[in-house]
């Protein structure tokens, strides 16, 4: 009951501080293209566009006249007939590329289009069309490009401004998991999440976007997410209740929450038994007055394994803001300069100490995922998020090293990597700690 209260303290403090601080006011629009390759018609926003010419795989790679890609974004596409150079200029980006060339130039340094590969190139194709690498030109230009192998599609999302890959350790009965989470735009709704594609997959069944197993898994496992633009989270409350009544023989309103997402929470059970069905619920403001609905549907064993990695990718999901052009955290408020966003406080019940050999271990340089392979998980961690970008994020994590000891071993982190550490008592977090500038210096 001491953390919920210090929890609580501790996210009353930064909302009252950050109270009021708005987004600008000019839209930004956010783009999402659908391309299938020998197909000549290509979806921007869900609205049909014809193309002169399909997409091609040549190497591997999508390769396309990128003018169907440049245009909807706003880019601006030369063509030096002499120089056989394709020149795209995006938002003070300018990425240059030649027929037959291997090497490419992004804002005047020279870059191989594929490291791996130096047959990706551009080419001409009969009757004359130049056909680009989407990839290459799409993520130069700040877009998130992702392949479905099974459907031949590639999709463009912009403009981007989150990394395209992330690592988390997860304890699943007792044991560390660790998980690279690859970043997917939805194609359906205005918003990103990170998922773990070595166990799961996203697709879109009637109108959702849902997140399955690889692993056929029985009872059924899945996460699912719809938008409803029209209404706010909390008023969809008494309407999700009653849905959830007609499937289950508990429903529980549990309040609003701040883990693993900021949300209204609901909680349905189907009975006790390892098979019975288990939903959460969770419904998420977006930042123009509507909800997003994310359930994940369960079952009592899977709460401990699929319902923690379900949650460890719902960490990391984020709304498109118009307003901004970019992704930010769900509750998120933030100025101009970028003020930060407390995205969660983290309690987890491990081992309290940090592991053996950490009074000789070498901090410095080494990045997240380095220091828990050095000191483990931290039981204690806070998370401030930047809407300038990951260079400027900061964590602070808590061990207990010593037994029947109230030393703390605090662990600063900025932009994703070890900063200092200290041993002080520790006796929790407390909002003055958290409202002093000092703090995360």
């Amino acid at each position: 009951m001491k953390r919920l209260s210090l929890l609580l303290v501790v996210v009353f403090a930064l909302n009252v501080l950050l109270a009021g601080v708005a987004f600008g006011e000019n839209e930004v629009e956010r783009v999402f293209m659908r391309f299938w390759i020998g197909e000549r018609t290509y979806h921007v926003n869900d609205v049909p566009v014809e193309m002169d010419a399909a997409p091609i795989l040549i190497e591997g790679k999508t390769m396309l006249p990128i003018r169907f890609v440049a245009t909807p974004l706003g880019a601006n596409v030369t063509w030096d007939r002499d120089e056989q150079k394709v020149t795209v200029r995006l938002d003070g980006k300018t990425v240059e590329l030649w027929v037959d060339e291997n090497t490419a130039r992004v804002n005047g340094k020279p870059k191989m289009i594929d490291p791996d590969n130096p047959e990706v190139k551009p080419l001409l194709v009969p009757p004359g069309r130049t056909m680009l690498p989407l990839r290459f030109i799409s993520e130069n230009l700040g877009s998130k490009v992702d392949w479905c192998p099974d459907r031949k599609e590639a999709t463009v999302a912009y403009p981007v401004n989150l990394a395209p890959k992330k690592e988390t350790v997860l304890i699943i009965e007792g044991m560390e998991e660790k998980c690279l989470l690859n970043l997917r735009v939805s194609p359906l709704f205005p918003y990103a999440i990170y998922v773990d594609e070595d166990r799961y997959h996203m697709d879109q069944k009637e109108g959702k976007d849902v997140i399955l197993p690889r692993a056929d898994v029985s009872p059924e496992v899945f996460m699912s997410f719809t938008h409803r633009p029209d209404v706010e989270p909390s008023l969809l409350v008494a309407e999700m209740q009653e849905a959830l009544r007609e499937n289950y023989a508990q429903v529980q309103f549990r309040g609003y929450v701040e883990m693993p997402l900021p949300s209204y929470f609901l909680y349905a059970s189907g009975g006790d038994a390892w098979n019975d069905p288990v939903e959460r619920c969770y419904l998420v403001e977006d930042f123009d007055g509507g909800a997003f609905i994310i359930r994940q549907r369960l079952f009592t064993e899977a709460e401990e394994g699929h319902g923690a990695r379900f949650d460890a990718m719902l960490k990391e999901f984020f709304v498109w803001h118009a307003g901004k052009g970019k992704y930010f955290p769900p509750g998120a408020v933030a100025n101009n300069e970028g003020a930060v966003h407390t995205s969660c406080w983290d309690y987890q019940p491990l081992d309290m100490a940090p592991k053996a050999g950490w009074e000789d271990a070498e901090l410095e340089g080494l990045s997240r995922e380095q220091l828990v392979e050095v000191l483990g998980c931290p039981p204690h961690v806070i998370r401030m998020t930047s809407v300038l970008g990951p260079d400027y994020n900061r964590e602070l994590w808590v061990y207990h090293p010593y037994d029947q000891d109230p030393t703390g071993l605090f662990v600063w982190l900025k932009g994703e990597a070890f900063h200092h550490s200290t041993l002080n008592e520790f006796s929790g977090f407390w909002c003055y700690e958290m409202t002093n500038p000092d703090f995360w210096d």
